[in-house]
């Protein structure tokens, strides 16, 4: 699933061109534009990011349910001159079945997406996806061949209240054997799932987001690996497709193969927005009253806490990982910050963070924080288990707040 196989059998496609009107000056140009275009990367797994080759025959996997991405668009420079070349992707009818069709992903670009056969189909699949260029009155073509590998992964559906289960002890999640590794299911490698919700946040480089059912959330990860990225919008109810997994002891879901939008979300309950406050005695296990265990189901849901800042915040730097400390009463909390809440368009959460902590006063300055709570292990480790802590990750702008 995580790994992707590209072949690629050069075939020598043959790139016609054809010359409508002898007369231009710049005759040459437009059909070396085409060549250009067309021996680019214009065809790319959406999933691996490796480009296919035009002519030949590339696998696609069905259990990673890739996809394409091709350029519609683009700008070839031939002897100092800028050409626009325009490029129209087709198929014959007879691959109707085979690709479910084609969408735009931006000004330049289209995702392309496939029906894979199941597991108990006969034999793999097979598509030929054909690309005419356009360059003035210049014309080119050439094709691209896919294999579509059956479908073999078997995932089980489940509720986010279902996942944070624990075992009849209640002392551990239910998916975790005697030694903390996730057991599988179907012998399988890992234990896939079909999970649903609706997502409350997403990571400005998809790296992340937060799928919610009520009050319970679970992390997603690698969405921008993920063909589908495109459908896992904001506000939108949509079932994620993945295997169950951990980021230094925190419960997610890895390697999403696969979303769908939900037609019926009648089941999901509609989470409230609101943040619970970080009880003082969260990760000690002597308060039981406020005490919270790693297999205690409020991984990556939204809290809030109060506190004076005690660690060094001047080395803050909004592209880098950074944690620091509060004092809540008479415990000690981390605030973990996260940078790829601050890629490409969230930047704001990172300069934010920046203005407040580079001034924020050791023992003196207040400060309030909300984000999404995540466990902690404290050897740095992905795995499982008690030995960590919760800890409290911003994600948007306006999640810290220096008080008067």
């Amino acid at each position: 699933m995580k790994g992707k196989k590209l072949f690629g059998l050069v075939l020598g496609a043959a790139m016609i061109f054809s010359l409508a009107s002898c007369g231009e000056a710049n005759v040459d140009d437009q059909k070396e534009a085409i060549k250009k275009t067309l021996d680019a990367s214009i065809c790319v797994n959406t999933s691996s990011g490796s480009p296919l080759l035009a002519g030949g025959t590339t696998e696609l996997s069905g259990d990673s349910n890739d996809a394409l991405t091709v350029t519609t668009s683009q700008i070839a420079n031939v002897n100092g001159t800028k050409y626009t070349v325009e490029l129209a992707w087709s198929w014959a009818e007879e691959f109707n079945e085979s690709i479910s069709g084609k969408e735009e992903v931006d000004a330049t670009h289209e995702k392309i997406s496939f029906v894979y056969p199941g597991s108990d189909a006969e034999a793999d699949g097979a598509a030929t996806l054909v690309v005419n260029a356009k360059c003035g009155e210049q014309t080119g073509s050439t094709q691209f061949n896919v294999t579509l590998t059956k479908m073999s992964l078997i995932f089980d559906p489940m509720t986010i209240a279902e996942l944070y289960a624990t075992n009849e002890a209640g002392d551990n999640f239910w998916f975790l054997n005697a030694e903390n590794k996730i057991i599988t299911n179907h012998g399988q490698k890992f234990y896939y799932i079909a999970i649903s919700g609706k997502l409350i946040y997403k990571a400005p480089d998809s790296n992340w987001g937060l799928l919610a059912d009520g009050e319970k959330v679970v992390q997603l990860y690698r969405l921008d690996a993920c063909s589908d990225n495109n459908v896992a919008v904001v506000g939108k109810y949509i079932t994620c497709y993945g295997e169950i997994g951990n980021g230094y002891g925190n419960v997610q879901i890895s390697f999403i193969s696969k979303i769908e939008e939900m037609e019926d979300h009648s089941a999901i309950a509609e989470p409230s927005g609101n943040y619970s406050n970080v009880p003082e005695g969260i990760n000690d296990s002597a308060v039981a009253a406020d005490f919270k265990s790693f297999c205690s189901g409020i991984g990556s849901s939204l809290y809030t806490v109060t506190g004076i800042v005690s660690s060094n915040t001047s080395t803050f730097t909004p592209g880098q990982r950074f944690t620091f400390t509060l004092t809540v009463g008479t415990h000690t909390f981390t605030v973990a910050y996260d940078y790829h809440t601050a890629k490409e368009s969230g930047a704001a959460i990172g300069t934010e963070f920046q203005s407040v902590l580079t001034s924020a006063v050791r023992n003196v300055t207040s400060l309030t924080i909300k984000g999404t709570i995540r466990w902690a292990r404290t050897d740095g480790t992905s795995v499982f288990g008690a030995e960590g802590a919760w800890q409290l990750v911003p994600f948007k702008s306006g999640d810290i707040v220096a008080n008067a």
